[in-house]
């Protein structure tokens, strides 16, 4: 009788420990890679519903194994900025639709903002947001017209689309207050600060 290594006991129970623990991994795999995207929709529906602090915790555990996913960002932000969340931040949601715009130019695929549309995680809907907040801190800033109220925007929003204008907002509300004090240190101090400003000419 031929022996044949195929019908070995042994062969048969290595085959059967590397089938499971095959099995395992690839179960493994696939959990690991699926779970960011599967407990999301839920999360979305509880932000659409009003639920922002459930859904802020649970999208924070998820920020701290994958803080540059686009719809974990996203989410953030968009909670931050409803006016109708007792926790609302203006500065917060600048910071997460900032880091939404960032990945979204940088590292985002077709393929992954097509996974995310339902949630209505869309580029035109991140855009939105964004210019959104931006538009809110400038008004912000403009009704307090300090030279602070200022740099806070300046600081916070330095991807807005109006960064430049608040620059010359700012640069424009420092003049006025050298001006008011009719000493010419403080327009040197103004120089010295402000070297690129529009009214260097005029001090």
């Amino acid at each position: 009788m031929k022996f044949n290594i195929r019908d070995s006991f042994f062969f048969k129970f290595h085959i059967s420990r590397f089938a499971i623990f095959f099995s395992f991994f690839i179960l493994s795999f696939i959990i690991h890679y699926s779970s960011l995207a599967s407990p999301l929709p839920s999360i979305f529906k509880k932000i659409r519903s009003g639920k922002y602090d459930n859904a802020k915790e649970k999208l924070f555990a998820l920020y701290e194994r994958a803080g540059d996913d686009l719809a974990v960002n996203f989410g953030l932000a968009f909670i931050y900025f409803q006016h109708d969340n007792l926790l609302r931040n203006l500065d917060s949601a600048q910071i997460f639709a900032s880091r939404t715009e960032i990945i979204l130019k940088d590292s985002v695929s077709e393929k992954l903002l097509k996974k995310y549309s339902p949630l209505g995680v869309r580029a035109y809907y991140i855009h939105q947001l964004s210019n959104e907040i931006y538009a809110e801190g400038f008004h912000i800033a403009d009704s307090v017209n300090t030279v602070e109220s200022w740099n806070h925007y300046l600081n916070h929003y330095a991807l807005s689309p109006m960064y430049k204008q608040a620059v010359a907002l700012r640069n424009k509300r420092a003049f006025e207050n050298a001006k008011s004090t009719f000493d010419y240190s403080s327009f040197e101090d103004f120089m010295k600060q402000y070297p690129d400003a529009d009214e260097i000419a005029e001090a």
